[in-house]
């Protein structure tokens, strides 16, 4: 054995060399993509909050439903801004797939539920903000930890859902 090594050190040292010299890049590309993609979760998370918190402008500086626009009127609307309810409820069911920010997205919910649950037009968006922290409270779960551990993601996924389906209805949850 200690023969052939000797006999065959430069075709041995050429093969490492080659395998490192594919090894590395494919490794520095790697994380050059896990970092990209940590980036990119970041700013999509970071817009979704920024779409649920602050109010949209209807029409850049026209009166709503009207062909007025701002100068050509006396009266300037008290709310100018249209919160869009059907676009917060999405954003708040998005913020399912970060399981990454749920401790922050945890009181962020529990903040904006408490302040717009004084308000009865927002009975749709406090309903999605519990069904989500359910689903949150659910997927941390010890259990589902370990199925996440183990690469079970979707069924994990899969089984907050059905859970959080249940609690929608009413029905028995344990």
């Amino acid at each position: 054995m200690l023969g052939f090594v000797k006999d065959n050190i430069l075709a041995i040292v050429s093969i490492l060399a080659a395998i490192f010299g594919i090894v590395i890049p494919i490794y520095k590309y790697l994380i050059e993509k896990s970092v990209r993609a940590k980036e990119l979760r970041f700013r999509t998370y970071h817009n979704l909050i920024k779409k649920l918190v602050q109010p949209e402008l209807l029409e850049k500086n026209s009166l709503p439903n009207t062909n007025i626009s701002y100068a050509d009127s006396d009266l300037m609307p008290r709310n100018i801004y249209g919160i869009m309810l059907d676009r917060q409820v999405g954003v708040i069911f998005e913020l399912r797939n970060y399981p990454e920010y749920f401790e922050v997205t945890n009181r962020i919910l529990l903040g904006l539920q408490s302040k717009w649950s004084k308000d009865n037009g927002n009975e749709r968006i406090v309903r999605e903000i519990e069904y989500t922290l359910f689903y949150m409270e659910i997927y941390m779960k010890k259990r589902f930890q370990a199925l996440r551990f183990l690469g079970f993601k979707r069924l994990t996924v899969f089984l907050s859902n059905e859970k959080t389906r249940a609690q929608k209805f009413d029905l028995n949850v344990s």
